[in-house]
Order: C-alpha cells, then structure tokens, then sequence
C-alpha cells in the first residue's frame, strides 16, 4: 500500500509589517512530509489553522486535543498554551493566521469596517476552541496563499495587494466555516462515515496486512473510486491513513507497556522493526526508542 508521502518540504512565512494588515499579526503555509517539532507556545491573537491534506493534533493547555485531517479548520483563543501533540506536527499541508481584531471606531477596524469587527469578535469569542469542516472556497484560498506566484500581476507591489485580498476573504471564510452549526454529512465537507468505518476495521485488523481493496469492500466500492472519496474526505490516501492510525497504536504502546520495539511493531502492523523505525521517525520526529525515553524521562521528573 503506497504511503502516498511527498518528499519536498516548503514553508512561507509572512508578518503583519510584510502585508500591510494591521490586524494580521502572521500567516504562514507549511508542508513537511516528516514530522515538524511544535513546542508549547501561545499568541496574542486568534489563531485559525487550516489543513489541505493529511493529518495533526494540536494539544491544548488543558490536556484537549483537538484533531484536524485535511479540509478541516481549527480555531484557537488568545493566550491558551498550545503545542502539537507528542510536540510535533505529523506530515501535513496547511495554512496558520493568527489575528487580533482592532477595537470598533479606531482607524485599524477602517478597513474590514466596525460592524464587521463587531460581529467577528462576538463569534469567535463565542466558539470556543474548536474544529470544523471547513468550505470549498477555503480550500482555493489556501491553495492560493500557497502559490502566490499564480497571480496574473507583474509587479511586486500588485501581487501584495492581491496577497491581501485572499487573506482578508480566507478570514471571513473561516469565520463563516467556525460560527456556522453544521449537521455531519451537510454543507462542504462531506460525511466523516468513511474515516470512522475505516479507523474501526484497522483496529480490528491492526497486526493484519490491510489494502485498499479489503477497505474499498467495506463499502462495495472499487479501489479507485474509494481511494478518490477517502482522500476527498480525509486529506490523505488510504495507505497513509493505516499508518499514521498504527503508528498512533505504537506511541501509546512505548507510553505504556514494556513491551520491545519489535514486539511493538509486529502487533501494529508493521513487517519488521526497520521499517517501523523509519516510518515512526517520519511521522512523529524521533526513533520509537528516543520517544520512550523521552516520555519516560519526562514522567519521571512530573513525579519528584
């Protein structure tokens, strides 16, 4: 089963000084085909992230993860310590903004204007921290954000102004997608049916060779059509679905049994503990046996 796993890595960054958006106080696109290390930090700000494909875990200060796969959006509040789960960002594509809202009648709120700030900060208060499907027109935005180069402008300072205008319509976007109650199986994203199915066979099955043809017939549907429905739905293939969910196995696995390496790796499914060594180190950043330690470690010293 292929993994599915892009091998180049790109990230841009840009500041509230490099786009002239006052309440922007940065935004970036990031895609890491291993895992990417993401402390415990927070912002004076709101922060949305975006997933276009794949899969992470944000960890909140208060120990409640909140899980996106690839056309969902986060959404986090000002100040609240955050980190990626086991302090990584497993391999992904995504967009983050973090944004602070200017008080209502200063000249900073001119330009989304103050009735427009007003109802953008009694909702994004209102929501909490939380997780939502996310709209088709986010995914072109981002993927805009993404490709910048793509706008038809020959000058530099064209293509800012247009690097605004998408920023500024992926924010109301957001706000649209995060205040907005859905139903499971309405609006843009369609039902997570398929994820659960699948995530429960593999489970079931998880020291098993499993292909997408076996999953494919779970729901009577042709490898090709399945691969393009749960990648449409999830943001990621199959293959590297079944990974990232045996892999979730091991973590908790090296936590908390004393179980070896290979012994850990034969019951999640893996062919032999090579291969599950170099598949752990790219999802999670560390070998399996640099993760225990480090738990271990980490728990030894909470308990003095």
């Amino acid at each position: 089963m292929s993994d599915g796993t892009t091998r180049s890595y790109d990230r841009q960054m840009y500041s509230s000084g490099n786009l002239g958006l006052p309440f922007i106080a940065g935004c970036a696109y990031l895609r890491t085909p291993v895992a990417y290390s993401l402390r415990l930090h927070e912002h004076d700000g709101y922060e949305i992230t975006y997933l276009l494909s794949g899969q992470t875990d944000w960890l909140l200060a208060e120990g409640e993860p909140l899980s996106l796969v690839g056309g969902c959006v986060a959404l986090i509040q000002p100040g609240l310590p955050h980190q990626g789960l086991f302090h990584s960002i497993e391999p992904c594509e995504l967009v983050w903004l973090v944004f602070k809202l200017p008080p209502r009648g200063t000249k900073r709120s001119a330009f989304l204007g103050p009735s427009a700030v007003g109802a953008m900060e009694e909702g994004f208060v209102g929501a909490g921290n939380i997780v939502r499907p996310g709209t088709q027109r986010m995914q072109s935005l981002a993927k805009a954000f993404r490709d910048p180069t793509t706008a038809r402008f020959g000058q530099p300072a064209l293509r800012l102004a247009w690097l605004r205008a998408v920023l500024v319509q992926f924010l109301l976007e957001s706000y649209q997608a995060l205040t907005t109650a859905r139903e499971p199986g309405t609006g843009d994203q369609a039902s997570p049916d398929v994820r659960r199915v699948c995530a429960h066979y593999v489970e079931e099955h998880l020291a098993d060779p499993i292909s997408v043809g076996q999953l494919a017939g779970l729901f009577g549907l042709s490898e090709s059509r399945f691969f393009d429905v749960f990648r449409l739905q999830t943001g990621m293939t199959p293959g590297d679905f079944v990974v990232r969910l045996r892999i979730r196995h091991a973590q908790r696995d090296l936590i908390t049994s004393g179980r070896s390496v290979t012994d850990i790796a034969l019951r999640c499914g893996f062919s032999t503990s090579q291969y599950f060594a170099r598949r752990f180190k790219e999802y999670v950043g560390t070998t399996p046996s640099g993760f225990r330690r480090r738990f271990r470690t980490a728990s030894a010293d909470g308990q003095r």
